[in-house]
C-alpha cells in the first residue's frame, strides 16, 4: 500500500509562508551549501502529488514559471475552481476520503502532499497522512501562515528519523496505528 506523506517545510515558529504567502525564506544557514538534503531522493520515490490551488499556482507563476517541476508526476490540484485539466495536472473538486483510500491502493509509488495549510487539514482531519516530514528553516518569521491549522481530535506520532543539513533540521513522524 502507497502512502500519504507529507513532505513541507516551515519555520522554527511553525509558519509555512509569510503572511504574504512569500516562501523566501526556505533556505538553510550556508553551513553546508553544497548539500542539497533529502528532497532529491524524496521526489524519485514519488509518482503522484497533491497540493491546493494556491501552492499551484504559486509554483506556476513564481517558484518555478518556466518548467512544471512535477512532470514525471501525476498532480492532482484540490481546488473550488472549474479549471481544465493539463498533462500530469487534474483538478478536482473536494474529493472524499474514498479518493484518498483508492490512491493509497493503487500500485505505484508513494503519494507526496504538498501543501499548502487548507490542504494539510483537510487531509489531516481526514485521518489519511501516513508519514510528516517537516524541514524546519532556521528562521523565525513572526507572523505568516501556520502550517497546522486548528483542528479537533489529536494524532499519536511515532519518531522515525532526524536528519540535519545547511541548518535545517528534518523530523520525520510516522502515524501511530491505533
Amino acid at each position: 500500500m502507497r502512502k500519504l506523506i507529507l513532505y513541507i517545510s516551515m519555520s522554527l515558529d511553525g509558519y509555512l509562508a509569510d503572511a504574504n504567502y512569500g516562501v523566501s525564506f526556505l533556505e538553510g544557514d550556508g553551513s553546508t551549501p553544497n548539500d542539497t538534503g533529502t528532497y532529491p531522493a524524496f521526489i524519485e520515490k514519488i509518482d503522484t502529488i497533491i497540493m491546493g490551488y494556491r501552492t499551484y499556482h504559486q509554483v506556476q507563476t513564481e517558484l518555478s514559471p518556466n518548467v512544471w517541476p512535477y512532470e514525471k508526476q501525476l498532480t492532482y490540484v484540490l481546488t473550488h475552481k472549474n479549471l481544465t485539466d493539463g498533462t500530469n495536472v487534474k483538478f478536482i473538486n473536494t474529493p472524499s476520503i474514498d479518493f484518498f483510500n483508492q490512491l493509497k491502493t493503487q500500485k505505484g509509488k508513494d503519494v507526496f502532499l504538498c501543501g499548502g495549510a487548507e490542504i494539510v487539514k483537510y487531509c489531516y482531519d481526514l485521518g489519511v497522512i501516513d508519514e510528516f516530514r517537516i524541514a524546519i528553516i532556521p528562521v523565525i518569521l513572526g507572523n505568516g501562515i501556520k502550517l497546522f491549522l486548528p483542528t479537533e481530535g489529536q494524532t499519536k506520532l511515532s519518531l522515525k528519523q532526524v536528519i540535519t543539513y545547511n541548518g535545517i533540521t528534518e523530523i520525520i513522524y510516522l502515524k501511530k496505528e491505533v
